[in-house]
């Protein structure tokens, strides 16, 4: 109303007016002089426990303009969402809110550096993450969502004016936040099933987000069960010693040579030297390492192997993957038996979850037909490694499927389509949730999965020739 006098009269009553469907009703957003009605954006948010991505998508072609990404300014209150949890009970709610605030303006002002589109062009926005993160989002205390009965405040949640708060994009723009499941199967894991269509498929479909927190979907059109178990950071470098995320300067791959414990290929994201090594790097050294004999089915470093990359390091054992002259930081990039014991504790907690969801069911990992992988470490993960260390089950490769960062496609089919945030509504109604938290059956499953890469070495029958061959 305060600008609409002047914008009619501007070129001639001709204006673009913007719409938005809310509760059935038709919301104006934007009033603008001409015809403008080609240039329309808005944003889509992975709102991650530890990194937060950003898209920029034109919402007349669907395609993606600009992408921005960075860690979620949240860690410094804590690493997984248990922490924030604590963190938010102590009085810093408020804190944490301003902080993942904060990170989707830096980004949002990275965009429009990038494509130079201002951020009051942006119309509308939408978000996936967990529950916790959602939460924390919005403002809502998430202090319920880590006492039993582990029911989150809310699971759907209503359209908002995303100005409200504090992000800056058009004044009126809404926010829509894909809805979540339980305490600990949130909107991400919502849009990521939505990407994967593994809920309008006839086959058994295992779905599997690897990031802090670990979340597994099992079925197809006819069911799906859910369970999510705490990882860890380890997956994207947290609580690892030169650990980082999977960025320009990571190693995101690395192979050990087995006579002579020497690293011989090395792929660093972006090329040059690298500075740190990301979760899928990790994943490699370890495989490698553990066929190298370098590292025993416990995790433990053998230090009576004669090699000058083998050491101790202040009381802990440590293996050298690159010399400091030869890394960006001018430091010597190691792996500790810290780092591998941080590491085989996060793909414990994933292998069990998946046993104890498909006992649950009463199947096996023979009847899978697709075993899905999504989050960021999707987009590099080598399945070999990831099946010597037991991660993921000793199955065909040709069942493996890479979703990406399917949390944030889903944000932006979401973004694009009423239909499809309906049909998102609908997978969100559909799953029913296993809490693993309480369950006798994952104790014991993740017990026996912390060794490499199991303690039942029948069900890893390729990683066994490995080491024949090694």
């Amino acid at each position: 109303m305060r600008k609409l006098g002047r914008v009619l009269r501007q070129q001639d009553w001709e204006i673009t007016l913007t719409l938005v469907e809310q509760d059935c009703l038709l919301r104006i957003v934007d009033v603008e002089p001409g015809d403008v009605t080609r240039h329309r954006f808005g944003l889509a948010i992975d709102v991650g426990t530890t990194s937060v991505v950003v898209h920029l998508v034109d919402l007349i072609d669907g395609r993606v303009v600009e992408v921005a990404s960075s860690y979620n300014a949240q860690i410094s209150c804590g690493e997984d969402v248990i922490s924030r949890i604590i963190y938010a009970q102590k009085g810093g709610l408020e804190e944490l809110h301003q902080k993942v605030i904060s990170t989707i303006n830096k980004l949002i002002a990275q965009l429009a550096e990038k494509s130079g589109i201002l951020s009051d062009k942006l119309e509308e926005v939408v978000a996936a993450g967990n529950t916790t993160m959602t939460h924390l989002l919005l403002g809502i205390d998430p202090a319920n969502i880590r006492r039993d009965p582990y029911i989150p405040t809310a699971a759907y949640f209503p359209l908002i004016c995303a100005a409200e708060l504090g992000i800056k994009v058009n004044s009126r723009a809404p926010l829509y936040c894909v809805p979540c499941v339980a305490s600990y199967i949130g909107g991400d894991i919502t849009a990521g099933v939505l990407r994967s269509e593994m809920y309008k498929s006839d086959e058994l479909c295992l779905f599997i987000d690897i990031g802090t927190n670990g979340e597994i979907v099992l079925g197809n059109r006819d069911w799906l069960v859910a369970a999510s178990c705490s990882a860890g950071p380890a997956f994207e470098g947290g609580g690892v010693k030169c650990g980082m995320r999977a960025m320009t300067g990571a190693i995101e791959q690395i192979a050990i040579n087995r006579q002579h414990y020497e690293p011989e290929f090395i792929k660093v994201i972006g090329g040059g030297k690298p500075s740190g090594i990301c979760g899928s790097g990790i994943i490699d050294a370890l495989a490698g390492l553990f066929l190298a004999g370098v590292v025993d089915r416990k995790g433990k470093i053998n230090g009576e192997l004669k090699s000058p990359r083998i050491r101790c390091h202040e009381g802990v054992a440590e293996y050298v993957l690159v010399w400091a002259k030869e890394s960006l930081t001018q430091a010597d990039i190691v792996l500790t038996e810290l780092d591998i014991d941080n590491l085989i504790r996060a793909k414990g907690a994933m292998y069990a979850g998946f046993r104890v969801l498909l006992n649950q069911m009463g199947l096996d990992f023979e009847q899978l037909d697709r075993f899905l992988i999504a989050g960021g470490l999707g987009n590099y993960l080598n399945i070999e490694s990831a099946v010597v260390i037991g991660l993921l089950p000793d199955i065909p490769y040709d069942r493996f499927e890479y979703l990406g960062n399917s949390s944030v496609i889903g944000a932006h089919l979401a973004l694009l389509s009423s239909k499809l945030r309906q049909e998102g509504e609908r997978i969100a109604g559909s799953m029913t949730n296993i809490e693993l938290s309480v369950s006798l059956d994952f104790m014991e499953e993740y017990t026996s999965a912390l060794f490499l890469p199991h303690t039942d070495f029948k069900a890893f029958p390729t990683v066994a020739q490995l080491m024949n061959k090694a």
